[in-house]
């Protein structure tokens, strides 16, 4: 597994035997000031991969986003989906967090290719398929 960032909002990882990005939101983001390169973090972490990768997304740790947050979100997914991601795994057990992302995933398009999970094996076993 590569690391490509780690901070105290959230982390970003390769797994390039399975083409795959480990993602992980931690905590309480209050503006998109506190993830200043997390759009350039995106664009290292895709360069790794080829296409068809798939995304391993942890939720377990996130708190509610703001509206400017929500937007940097909905323009990472967009971008990771015009570069070849093929599935999205996302592991969530509170049911606002889920809303709040199938939200964002409904205005980027990124729906068709999103599935939610309250574990991480059924998310791997989904991922791998």
């Amino acid at each position: 597994m590569e690391e490509i960032a780690k901070n105290n909002f959230y982390e970003l990882s390769v797994n390039n035997s399975k083409n795959r990005v480990h993602f992980k939101i931690k905590g309480t983001w209050t503006s998109v000031a506190d993830v200043p390169n997390f759009m350039d973090d995106w664009r290292k972490t895709v360069s790794n991969l080829k296409q068809g990768f798939t995304i391993e997304g942890d939720l377990t740790e996130m708190q509610p986003f703001p509206s400017d947050c929500e937007k940097l979100n909905t323009e990472a997914q967009v971008y990771v989906m015009q570069n070849g991601c093929r599935r999205v795994a996302q592991i969530a057990s509170n049911s606002l967090i889920v809303m709040q992302i199938n939200n964002l995933s409904d205005d980027s398009g990124m729906m068709s290719i999103l599935k939610a999970f309250d574990n991480f094996p059924d998310a791997e076993k989904w991922l791998d398929e």
